[in-house]
């Protein structure tokens, strides 16, 4: 490889094991669960390739749109609650909101600062442009979801209260409308943040804005919400209970019951059995890796995972897959190769190592297009060479096929395996 190619794009192995989190989150216990291993691999530290936290990611356009989308409402609850809007469908909100651009100015500008967080990471920064024009252009449907879940908001005028609040001043809540409102729970060592929290003179009320379909999960976000709010001295040291909590969805709300004192209680101690058994899992000297079609599917740092480049994995990924759909898997699928040869600028001659819809051994070709110039820094002949996201242009079992070929797209990766 040249010197000037960006180590980015080399299967670097992590400075030491992933440290367990501070505190344990419905995120992290989630994917902990799947996967200890990707865990692992993506929360570890890795100084050579940059000073971020673990390894660099490269989301999806959709958890883009989510980013966009939560940011945005929280900035727009906040500006609600700094200019003592009483009702989304007043006069003053409308004022606010023009006084500050509408929700188009105030979109852009989470997109705007989307796009300098991406420059910072060394595995999308040359992608940053293609990312903002696509979330440029979907500004409308943006729009339509952050009004959406804006106008559901319940925002009656709340005033402070002063009877025993500041027990903990620098942490307490009093009255009113809180945007992305971290809790925590000593007790079990938990924390969460809660998308919208409102708090009135008897309880609290609890929503969680989702951007994507439904499912049965989000409810036990829910439950870890309430549970934090009742475990959270500091923020509720009265202490107020849970009267309400709300799923809000593109096209349907969830109302989800509060839990008694006899349910938080028996639900604090399953939590905290199933975190303990979480820790555990990534905390020994190699984590397991779960492969299935749900777990590497989108894993960020699979070029990585010893396990799932094993051939007997990748035929058993094949059949599931094949399964659901052979055309759609075989769209984007991934390789690894040997490199044996440039024949031109665009287009490489290579040997199978590990494939899933191509045998190991088989000779292939790789057809870089016009984002050849990309990774030419990159490949060099003798090389072994993951393929991220490519294309069959043409299979073994195509009828016509001479050499079977694939091609690479703007979302594919290549990486090379670091020498040991």
């Amino acid at each position: 490889m040249s010197d000037s190619a960006s180590t980015i794009w080399l299967t670097t192995g992590p400075d030491g094991p992933a440290a367990p989190p501070s505190g344990m989150s419905y995120s992290a216990l989630l994917e902990m669960e799947a996967c200890p291993r990707r865990w692992s691999l993506a929360r570890a530290s890795y100084s050579a390739l940059w000073e971020g936290y673990g390894y660099p990611t490269n989301p999806s356009i959709a958890a883009f749109d989510g980013q966009i989308i939560h940011r945005s409402v929280e900035r727009i609850i906040k500006l609600i609650v700094s200019s003592n809007i009483e009702a989304v469908d007043e006069l003053a909100f409308v004022n606010m909101m023009r006084e500050n651009g509408g929700y188009l100015a105030i979109i852009e500008s989470e997109i705007q600062r989307l796009g300098q967080e991406l420059a910072e990471n060394p595995r999308l920064s040359h992608r940053r442009s293609d990312f903002e024009a696509e979330l440029t252009g979907r500004l409308d449907a943006l729009r339509e979801t952050v009004q959406l879940f804006v106008s559901s908001l319940e925002i009656p005028q709340v005033t402070a209260r002063n009877d025993g609040w500041n027990f903990v001043p620098d942490r307490s809540l009093r009255k009113g409308h809180y945007a992305e409102m971290e809790l925590r729970s000593e007790r079990i060592g938990w924390k969460g943040k809660v998308d919208h929290l409102k708090v009135t003179g008897d309880g609290c009320e609890i929503v969680d804005f989702k951007t994507g379909a439904e499912k049965p999960d989000h409810l036990l976000q829910m439950d870890i919400y309430d549970l934090l709010w009742n475990h959270d001295v500091g923020r509720n040291p009265v202490p107020l209970r849970v009267k309400r909590k709300t799923l809000v969805y593109p096209k349907k709300i969830v109302d989800v019951p509060p839990l008694s004192s006899e349910a938080l209680e028996a639900f604090a101690e399953s939590i905290f059995v199933r975190s303990t058994a979480a820790v555990a899992a990534i905390s020994i000297p190699l984590p397991v890796a779960h492969i299935s079609v749900s777990n590497c599917r989108f894993c960020h740092v699979r070029q990585m995972c010893a396990s799932y480049w094993d051939q007997n994995a990748q035929e058993s990924l094949r059949d599931v897959q094949s399964q659901e759909s052979i055309a759609l898997a075989k769209s984007n699928t991934d390789l690894e190769v040997f490199l044996l040869s440039s024949i031109s600028p665009r287009v490489w001659k290579a040997r199978v190592i590990v494939g899933m819809f191509i045998a190991p051994g088989t000779e292939i070709l790789i057809h870089l297009g016009d984002l050849a110039g990309r990774w030419l820094d990159i490949l060099e002949s003798n090389s072994r060479v993951r393929l991220l996201n490519v294309f069959l242009i043409r299979s073994p079992d195509d009828e016509e096929a001479a050499t079977p070929t694939v091609g690479i797209r703007h979302s594919s990766e290549l990486f090379v395996v670091a020498e040991n």
